[in-house]
């Protein structure tokens, strides 16, 4: 079984999801499980990277966390 790096979970997803760059206002993917897990460029100037992969209840006001 292989594992995957953070390096290349984030280019994945990043593939996925970069469409969003295309908007001009900030937005953010979270997981199921509520990990924040893609920002376009708007959002990116608003969080930090470090967040990445973190739960978002954390710094995102108002995430429900049930």
């Amino acid at each position: 079984m292989s594992s995957i790096t953070a390096d290349e979970l984030r280019d994945e997803v990043g593939l996925h999801w970069n469409w969003l760059e295309e908007k001009p206002d900030p937005g953010v993917v979270v997981s199921e499980r509520m990990e924040f897990v893609y920002a376009n460029a708007p959002a990116r100037a608003l969080v930090s990277p470090e967040r990445f992969g973190k739960h978002c209840s954390g710094f995102l006001p108002g995430v429900d966390r049930t």
